[in-house]
């Protein structure tokens, strides 16, 4: 009688089902916290099903976001589409007290993006399981489609140094290239004096001692960064007027902000732009 074959058959999770493990993981904590508005991903809606598989998208193709990013595709995205800051959802107001920066998010709404990025994180890594399958499809001889080319951007911002805390692409040197999603590739080269298109070439980490003039000098340069960006943090949050929020961000940015926005909403875009370009 034949030996069964032992080896076991590994199969390769799809995006799908690595977005339906984190909304279930979500729905899950949000009941723990008393939350029974999440509804099961089946009866999830459409919107709500996207936003989760773009999550995965964000975090399984760059090791450099973080848990922030999940939370920033989100506001932007709910941003896109009306919403603002309110101390109550409201869905018919468009209203929601999480449009804030992440640092902002009290813990245990933080907790829900670092549960994201882990789940999407370990999916990947087990994924990588399979690649000795698509190797010895290739020596059998059969075609295996090749991927798209992934779409890459270049920084050309005035810093020498860069966070980007807007889409989450994490720490840049000027004329570094990073691939990055399709969606964020769209939003980033709306700031064609920080981003242009990357072409082919990927240059994933830049030595500082070529661009500073050694380690030292970059360390102690983003310490300073740092500090102006807090200071500017810190003199926006002390504002009173939206006329005093306003000159600045023209003063600082070249932009407007809608004077229709209350003055803490006007805090708040104004801290965006500080953190996505710098003090």
């Amino acid at each position: 009688m034949e030996q069964a074959n032992a080896t076991p058959q590994i199969t390769k999770l799809t995006k799908e089902e690595v977005a339906r493990l984190c909304h279930e993981a979500n729905r899950a904590y949000c009941l723990a916290l008393g939350d029974e508005s999440q509804p099961a991903w089946d009866e999830a809606p459409a919107w709500q099903k996207e936003s989760a598989l773009a999550g995965v998208d964000l975090h399984a193709t760059s090791e450099d976001v973080g848990p922030e990013a999940s939370h920033n595709a989100w506001m932007a995205q709910k941003e896109a589409d009306g919403w603002k800051y309110g101390v109550e959802k409201d869905a018919e107001k468009k209203e929601h007290p999480c449009m804030v920066p992440f640092d902002a998010l009290p813990v245990e709404q933080q907790a829900k993006d670092y549960i994201f990025a882990a789940i999407v994180k370990t999916a990947v890594s087990f994924v990588e399981l399979v690649k000795p399958q698509t190797e010895a499809v290739k020596q059998q001889g059969v075609p295996v489609p090749a991927e798209p080319p992934k779409p890459t951007i270049r920084y050309i911002g005035f810093r020498d140094q860069h966070r980007d805390s807007l889409y989450g692409t994490g720490d840049w040197f000027k004329g570094q290239v990073k691939v990055v999603l399709p969606a964020t590739y769209a939003k980033m080269l709306k700031h064609p004096d920080v981003y242009v298109d990357g072409g082919t070439e990927v240059v994933p980490d830049m030595p500082g001692a070529e661009m500073i003039g050694g380690d030292h000098d970059v360390e102690k340069k983003g310490e300073k960064d740092e500090d102006d960006t807090q200071a500017a943090r810190d003199a926006i949050a002390a504002m009173t007027t939206k006329e005093a929020v306003a000159d600045y961000v023209m003063a600082n940015f070249r932009q407007k902000v809608p004077r229709t926005l209350n003055l803490e909403n006007m805090k708040r875009q104004a801290t965006m732009l500080i953190d996505q370009y710098g003090a």
